[in-house]
């Protein structure tokens, strides 16, 4: 019988953490900081350099209330692979306030 306590009884749980496909991974070269805001809230955000030079093109992605920066590794190295450098900025309800 398939219940809750049989599903989560250590033996059936997983050993290690499943692996992810490489375009989910944080980029190679990705910075993080935070700064404050004027309310006193550390805010996260990231920067990954672009992988070619030329002209000096940024993008800057804010996600949604609930987003996080690493819903967008994907797209921050595609665009980076593209010559665009990328600044990502978490909102203030979805920074984590440590």
């Amino acid at each position: 019988m398939n219940t809750l306590a049989n599903i989560l009884a250590p033996e059936n749980l997983l050993s290690s953490p499943p692996t992810l496909a490489p375009r989910f991974l944080e980029p190679a070269g990705l910075r993080w900081g935070r700064f404050p805001s004027a309310s006193g809230a550390s805010l996260r955000w990231s920067y990954l350099a672009p992988a070619t030079d030329g002209p000096a093109i940024n993008c800057v992605l804010v996600g949604g209330f609930t987003e996080f920066i690493e819903k967008y590794f994907e797209t921050m190295r595609d665009l980076a692979r593209r010559g665009i450098g990328v600044w990502c900025l978490e909102d203030r309800k979805s920074t984590r306030l440590n």
